[in-house]
């Protein structure tokens, strides 16, 4: 019981709080792209770093809206900010400035010309409203569908019932693509994107990459490893693992949210 009590003397709101504390680097290109206050009605209390460290706990920790640690604001606030920024698209504009942003860092164009589309199903909760029965991967709940660049950048994100075929998501992402990444121009995928459904999308050509013949298990495929990578990636965060959300644009926020950090943290240790 002694070394119980000792560990959570440990636990204070500060300690929580620099766990979870963006660096003021990090903080620095994120700050830009947030919403200014409005000039009527009720005056911020709340700074919009702490709420934003907030939605990031959640995400990471994958904890319960009233489990919220005391030196955050409310559930209510930090709600009302998520809905918000996830209604103006804010989470997806900072993933694209900083895919460009980082590109760029490298010596690379602004726009990708080739990128690697891949889908992923995730298990619902309780709470989870989409689903659809994924007879393959013998999983009820959502399918991700996320288009990468050939580093592994997310550049575009959806949703839909794990039912869906890969190519009919597929096709809807990659006519989306369109206006954010016009220059795309060739795409690596797997059977599941084979067909005219896809080649007849857009003018981007789909490449299909398989595995040796009789392959067994899995094995790490040419092009095709970085979307693994980037699934990998996001699925560090604990909110991410199983599908919690009601709306399908909430998840498909936290997945912009959760390669954006995954570039922040990148960009400002460089």
């Amino acid at each position: 019981m002694a070394k119980t009590n000792a560990v959570h003397r440990h636990l204070t709101a500060d300690s929580l709080r620099r766990l979870q504390m963006l660096k003021d680097q990090e903080w620095s290109m994120i700050e830009p792209i947030i919403p200014v206050a409005p000039q009527r009605g009720r005056p911020r209390i709340w700074p919009v770093r702490l709420v934003f460290e907030a939605i990031l706990y959640l995400m990471t920790t994958g904890c319960h809206w009233r489990l919220l640690p005391p030196q955050y604001p409310p559930k209510s606030t930090v709600h009302r900010y998520m809905s918000l920024w996830r209604d103006l698209g804010l989470f997806e504009k900072l993933n694209y400035l900083l895919v460009v942003m980082d590109r760029e860092r490298e010596g690379r164009e602004a726009s990708p010309t080739a990128g690697v589309i891949d889908a992923k199903s995730v298990k619902n909760a309780v709470t989870g409203r989409i689903r659809g029965y994924d007879a393959g991967k013998k999983v009820l709940g959502v399918k991700w569908h996320i288009l990468v660049d050939t580093g592994g950048r997310l550049l575009l994100a959806a949703l839909s019932p794990a039912d869906w075929h890969d190519s009919r998501a597929g096709a809807l992402l990659l006519k989306a693509s369109r206006r954010l990444w016009p220059f795309l121009e060739h795409l690596f995928a797997d059977r599941g994107y084979a067909g005219r459904r896809m080649a007849d999308a857009t003018s981007v050509t789909v490449e299909i990459v398989t595995g040796p013949k009789n392959q067994r298990g899995f094995i790490v495929q040419k092009r095709r490893w970085v979307v693994e990578r980037t699934f990998a990636w996001i699925s560090r965060n604990r909110r991410l693992l199983v599908n919690h959300e009601k709306i399908a644009a909430t998840a498909a926020a936290y997945i912009a949210l959760a390669a954006a950090m995954v570039l922040v943290r990148r960009v400002a240790s460089c």
